[in-house]
């Protein structure tokens, strides 16, 4: 789990639909089409780090994997503990990884991540939480997504850091029909996270009108910085 946002100065998430040709002899000269599959991608573009932790470290490692990665982003840069931001997510492959390195000038890098499944439009956080509590993003009420949906969605959440002795933290998705009795999802492979590190799920079935990341912080002086998006199917 990684904030790469230090490194990259342009983002550019992509939505696709694949026409589907209809053309007959009877339709005019013309060439018809319905809609056809959908797809989409994240291309990004910044500069080069080629340290340990740096942008290269990441990336490089990301491409030689084989399985998908989770990709958050929010094009406000949201940074608050108390409101959601609009966000675009995706679970994907690491398709292009270049550098380009000119004689004057500043190494550039510029990355694509294929959509396994769809870029999806949804809300999501990325804030510092601290001290002992149980505390809950945005807010105890939740976000109002407007209506239950039945489709499912794609969730992903994780933490960057953790700081304070012996700390430990514990995220837990949860949704609610009228913000005030809450419950976990229980379709898909939904999961919770603890410690440092991220979780992909795609969520099956109902999610009711209200969401909100349940966050358990414990030890002494904790400090965690946690990221979450959620998009609806």
């Amino acid at each position: 789990t990684y904030d790469i946002s230090q490194y990259f100065n342009d983002v550019s998430p992509s939505f696709t639909l694949e026409p589907a040709e209809t053309t007959t002899f009877q339709t005019q000269g013309v060439k018809s089409y319905i809609a056809g599959l959908r797809e989409g991608s994240i291309s990004l573009g910044g500069f080069y780090d080629g340290t340990v932790t740096g942008v290269d470290a990441i990336l490089t490692t990301a491409i030689a994997n084989n399985g998908d990665e989770g990709v958050v982003v929010l094009p406000d840069g949201n940074n608050s503990a108390t409101s959601a931001s609009r966000c675009y997510i995706t679970k994907g492959i690491e398709t292009k990884f270049d550098l380009k390195s000119p004689v004057s000038g500043v190494v550039a890098v510029d990355t694509e991540i294929q959509a396994d499944g769809g870029v999806w439009r949804g809300i999501g956080q990325n804030f510092t939480q601290s001290g002992a509590a149980t505390t809950y993003a945005p807010t105890s009420t939740g976000y109002d997504g407007g209506s239950t949906t039945t489709n499912g969605g794609l969730l992903i959440m994780g933490v960057t850091g953790l700081t304070g002795t012996t700390p430990t933290v514990a995220l837990t998705f949860q949704h609610s029909q009228d913000g005030s009795t809450w419950t976990n999802p229980t379709g898909g492979d939904l999961g919770t996270e603890s410690g440092v590190g991220g979780v992909v799920s795609v969520v099956a079935g109902s999610i009711y009108r209200y969401t909100r990341l349940k966050v358990v912080l414990g030890g002494t002086t904790p400090s965690a910085t946690i990221y979450y998006g959620f998009a609806r199917f």
